[in-house]
C-alpha cells in the first residue's frame, strides 16, 4: 500500500526551528537560545513524525536529526569558548601578579635607595658620610654641674675623611640634636657635667684619617619628658632622624 504524503506543518516548524538552532549555535552566549531551540525542534520533529507514523515522514526526520546536531554543536562550542576564557583569565592573573611583584619590587628599590642616600641605618643606628661614620649607643639621663636635667649622648665616631679631624667640630657638622615639644622644636645645648664626674667625653681629641674614637656629648634638656630628636645631617640639610623617649 502506497504512503500518503507527509502532513508537512508540524514537520516544517520543526525544521525551521532546527535550522534556525544550528546557524545559531555557533555564536558565544547566543548558543544558549540555540539549546533551547534544538530542543523545541526535536520535540517537534518528534510528533511530526508520530503524526505521520502512516505516512511518509521524511521532512520530520530531517528536523529530528538537525535538532541534534545543533545541539551537539552548542555543547561543543560551549566547551571550547570556555576553554578559551579560561586561558585568558588565567593570562590576565598571571599578568596582574608580575605587574604587582614588579611594583612591589619597584617600591623596594625605592626604599634602599632612600636608605642609602640618607646614609642612615635604623637597624645599627649608624650614619655615613665621606667624611665620617657615626654610631649612636645609647642615650643616658643625667643632671649637668648646676644640677639641671642633661642627657649624655654616647657615640663611637669615625673619621673617614683623608685629613685630621676635631672630634667635637666632626660630631656637629653630622648631628644636631633637639628636643620636640608640642609647639617647638629646639636644638639643645652643651652643658658641663660635675666636677665629680670624670669620664672622659673625648670631644677635644684629634681624629686621624679612618681613626676611630668613643665618647659621648653632654646636652642640657628644655624638659624630662618631651621626646629627644637627634637629626643626621649632609650638607647642612637633615637627611634622617632618630626619635628617643625620654624614660
Amino acid at each position: 500500500m502506497e504512503k500518503k504524503n507527509e502532513s508537512i506543518a508540524i514537520s516544517l516548524i520543526a525544521l525551521i526551528i532546527g535550522i534556525l538552532a544550528i546557524v545559531l549555535s555557533w555564536v558565544p552566549i547566543v548558543n544558549n537560545l540555540a539549546a533551547i531551540f534544538a530542543i523545541i525542534g526535536l520535540i517537534f520533529g518528534i510528533i511530526a513524525v508520530v503524526i505521520n507514523r502512516k505516512n511518509k515522514k521524511t521532512i520530520g526526520i530531517v528536523a529530528i536529526v538537525v535538532s541534534i546536531i545543533s545541539f551537539i554543536i552548542v555543547l561543543a562550542t560551549q566547551t571550547f569558548y570556555s576553554a578559551k576564557i579560561d586561558e585568558a583569565l588565567k593570562t590576565s592573573d598571571s599578568s596582574s601578579n608580575i605587574s604587582k611583584t614588579t611594583g612591589k619590587a619597584t617600591e623596594e628599590s625605592k626604599s634602599e635607595a632612600k636608605k642609602e642616600d640618607s646614609g642612615w641605618d635604623e637597624a645599627t643606628k649608624t650614619f655615613t658620610t665621606n667624611d665620617g661614620v657615626l654610631k649612636i649607643d645609647k642615650v643616658e639621663k643625667t643632671t649637668d654641674y648646676d644640677g639641671k636635667a642633661a642627657i649624655k649622648v654616647y657615640f663611637t665616631l669615625t673619621n673617614t675623611s683623608t685629613e685630621n679631624k676635631d672630634a667635637q667640630m666632626l660630631f656637629q657638622e653630622l648631628t644636631r640634636v633637639q628636643q620636640k615639644s608640642a609647639n617647638t622644636s629646639n636644638d639643645l645645648q652643651y652643658t658641663m657635667m660635675p666636677i665629680e664626674n670624670t669620664e672622659e667625653n673625648h670631644l677635644s681629641d684629634n681624629i686621624n684619617p679612618n681613626g676611630t674614637i668613643s665618647g659621648y656629648y653632654p646636652y642640657l634638656l628644655e624638659n624630662e619628658t618631651d621626646p629627644i630628636h637627634i637629626l643626621f645631617e649632609k650638607n647642612y640639610k637633615t637627611v634622617a632622624t632618630y626619635e628617643i623617649a625620654l624614660n
